[in-house]
């Protein structure tokens, strides 16, 4: 599927699931019973190519695969940790963090690809909330995969030491079904 999308790709028969894929599949199948393709992706390429790679894999969903892209809405270590090891979990959201956050809600709600894509210029305090893009990155692989209708849904949003945002986005003909699932559960 890759190659036929102009997408280069390599097999490696080594490693395991990233600590970004476990953590989330521990809570969405504790059982630990379904197969997983962990998938890493070139973090130099652009979000416009992430998204493009998503959209080489849309077809999977047509076979039963979720395409599960994990990261972080804000990932600013430096930030975190600025205080040293005793963490703080509990202070408010930092104005910069809720900006970026908001800005990037907005624009998916508005299905605005083109913004998204140039976040970097584009997003308030995105250098600020995202020095590096990889945490990112994964967004854009399960929008592709979702495809550009209808809007994305944020099913959750949160922060922890007031810059570490959580939120959690479904794609897909699948996810308004999913949002008003979780909405009256």
């Amino acid at each position: 599927m890759l190659g036929a999308a102009g997408i280069a790709a390599q097999r490696a028969d080594l490693g395991g699931l990233d600590h970004g894929a476990w953590t989330a599949l521990r809570y969405i199948y504790p059982a630990a019973d379904i197969p997983i393709l962990p998938l890493a992706f070139a973090t130099r390429q652009t979000p416009a190519q992430q998204f493009a790679l998503g959209e080489a894999l849309a077809p999977l969903r047509g076979e039963g695969v979720l395409v599960l892209g994990s990261g972080s809405m804000t990932h600013n270590l430096r930030r975190v940790f600025a205080g040293g090891m005793e963490l703080d979990t509990s202070p408010p959201e930092a104005p910069d963090s809720a900006a970026f956050r908001a800005w990037f809600a907005e624009r998916s709600a508005a299905r605005d690809w083109d913004a998204l894509a140039d976040y970097r210029a584009q997003a308030p305090h995105a250098v600020e909330m995202h020095p590096t893009d990889e945490h990112l990155l994964p967004w854009y692989v399960a929008a592709g995969a979702g495809g550009r209708e209808p809007v994305p849904q944020r099913l959750h949003d949160s922060v922890t030491h007031g810059v570490l945002g959580m939120d959690i986005y479904a794609f897909g003909a699948p996810a308004p079904a999913l949002a008003k699932t979780l909405t009256t559960a």
